[in-house]
């Protein structure tokens, strides 16, 4: 389940359609069928060689310069589903670097060149792409730089740094705790590394955000049993019952119902002065 997030924090950046190529009037593109059009169709192959003509004839021309960002957005997208990574990558390169100034701060190619590491395994350079989009590309405070650290975070847990991932997730908390699942994730992160405290703090936003969560309930519920003070172990009881009402993992509530009637025992021996 922890993996499964973590790469469904990374994969949610991507490739989406992408911007359309503005062919000049009178171009084979213009009157035929367009790179974009045929990505749209699953039609990579013949996006990529129709792509490849125009990167001929430009050249033929002496025009090559001429070729906008968004064709070699289209391009990097080709290759990118026909797997060939290190071409897509060096096509999303071109792309920032032929931006404009409408465009200079759209972090997608960057985003797509970063989505190829991935797809390589090279998580190393994954990072790095996503730390030069932070620093150099998104805007402060926004959704993107937003969706862009919560994403790195979980890459630099993965990749065991997890000072660097302790860092993102604070700054995402204290920006909106409410944000995705990120004070719930840095909970389990400092629960795993033995911050009980920390870890606490953080479910409990993540509780004040959804009381619902059953993940961060039952989180709470493991720092609380973790009190050798019996009169302290069962304040996990109403975690415990509301992650039994929240939950529809079957084999995990079976344990969790065993649990609750040992708090429940130790709750009434307590309360007969036991």
């Amino acid at each position: 389940m922890r993996a499964t997030r973590i790469l469904l924090a990374v994969l949610i950046l991507v490739l989406g359609t992408c911007t359309a190529l503005f062919a000049e009037e009178g171009d084979a593109e213009a009157t035929g069928p367009t790179m974009e059009n045929l990505i749209a169709e699953g039609k990579y192959q013949e996006a990529l060689d129709l792509g490849q003509q125009f990167i001929k004839t430009y050249t033929e021309a002496d025009k090559l310069e001429e070729l906008p960002s968004a064709f070699y957005i289209n391009l990097g997208t080709a290759h990118y589903f026909l797997e060939t990574y290190q071409a897509a990558i060096d096509a999303f390169d071109k792309a920032y670097e032929l931006a404009d100034v409408d465009s200079l701060f759209d972090p997608k190619p960057m985003e797509y060149k970063a989505t190829c590491y991935h797809k390589l395994g090279q998580l190393d350079k994954e990072i790095e792409t996503f730390q030069m989009i932070l620093e150099d590309i998104v805007e402060p405070g926004s959704e993107k730089e937003m969706e862009i650290q919560y994403a790195l975070a979980h890459l630099l847990e993965q990749q065991s740094r997890f000072d660097e991932a302790f860092e993102l997730y604070e700054a995402l908390i204290e920006a909106d705790p409410t944000y995705k699942g990120v004070a719930y994730d840095a909970g389990a992160l400092y629960f795993n590394k033995g911050r009980l405290e920390d870890a606490k703090r953080c479910f409990g936003k993540a509780l004040d955000a959804n009381p619902a969560n059953e993940f961060a309930n039952l989180g709470m519920a493991k720092i609380v049993m973790k009190n050798k003070d019996r009169a302290e172990k069962i304040k996990a009881i109403p975690y415990l019952e509301k992650y039994l009402e929240v939950s529809e993992n079957e084999n995990l509530k079976k344990r969790v119902t065993g649990l609750l009637e040992t708090l429940r025992k130790i709750q009434k021996e307590l309360a007969a002065g036991k």
